[in-house]
C-alpha cells in the first residue's frame, strides 16, 4: 500500500461557485438580514467541499500538494480536472535535498484524460528516494474558474443551491439537532450519479 497525503489551498481570487446573492434570488428572499448573509456563506462553502469529497472534483480552483512514499510508474492525481502541474520534486537519495524534476526531460503530464497522470518519458526512470517519509511533492492545480478557465456544470451547480436552500428551510432544526428529511439530492443521486454530471 502506497501512503500518501494531499492539502490543497482554494484561489480566493476565485468568486465562490454560487454567490450569497443569487442564492437570495433562488430563495425569495428579499429582508436585510446580515446573519442570514453569513449563513448562507456557511452552507455555500460546506457544500462545495462536500461536493469535492464525494466527486473528487473542487468546485473552485485549488493548488494541492500531494505527498506520496514512493513512485509508481504512473502516478494518477487525486483530484480533477486538473489544469496544470506546476512541480515535481523528491528528496535526492544522497543529500536529502528536495530535487525538481523538469516536465518534457524527465516527466510528461496527461492533463486530457478523465485522471491527470504523470509518467517518465520513454527511456526514464524516476530517480531513487531518501529515505524518509513522503520523500515525493507534486503540485498541480485542479478545479473550476480562475485561469483554467473551465467552467462549474449547470447540474453540479444546481444541486449545491438545492442543498443550502434546504439547509436554509430547515435552519432551525438543524441549530437545535432535530430530525430533518432526507435532502432531495442526497437521497437520489448517488456518487457514481454525480461524478458523471461533473
Amino acid at each position: 500500500m502506497i501512503r500518501h497525503s494531499l492539502s490543497g489551498v482554494i484561489n480566493e481570487a476565485v468568486d465562490p461557485v454560487i454567490t450569497v446573492s443569487e442564492m437570495r434570488d433562488h430563495l425569495n428572499f428579499t429582508e436585510a438580514a446580515s446573519e442570514v448573509d453569513d449563513l448562507l456563506a456557511f452552507w455555500i462553502s460546506v457544500w462545495e467541499e462536500r461536493i469535492e469529497d464525494l466527486t473528487g472534483r473542487p468546485p473552485r480552483e485549488t493548488t494541492y500538494t500531494y505527498k506520496l512514499d514512493t513512485w509508481k510508474q504512473e502516478i494518477e492525481l487525486p483530484r480533477g480536472p486538473v489544469t496544470s502541474v506546476t512541480s515535481v520534486k523528491y528528496l535526492h537519495s544522497s543529500t536529502g535535498v528536495l530535487t525538481t524534476l523538469v516536465n518534457g526531460t524527465d516527466y510528461e503530464v496527461d492533463l486530457d484524460s478523465e485522471i491527470a497522470r504523470i509518467r517518465p518519458l520513454p527511456g526514464k526512470y524516476w530517480p531513487q528516494l531518501y529515505d524518509r517519509y513522503l520523500p515525493i511533492e507534486i503540485v498541480f492545480v485542479a478545479g473550476y474558474g480562475g485561469d483554467g478557465g473551465l467552467v462549474l456544470p449547470d447540474k453540479l451547480k444546481q444541486l449545491i443551491k438545492l442543498e443550502v436552500a434546504a439547509c436554509f428551510k430547515y435552519r432551525s432544526s438543524l441549530t437545535e439537532g432535530k430530525p430533518v428529511p432526507i435532502f432531495f439530492s442526497r437521497a437520489v443521486l448517488t456518487e457514481a450519479a454525480l461524478k458523471r454530471i461533473c
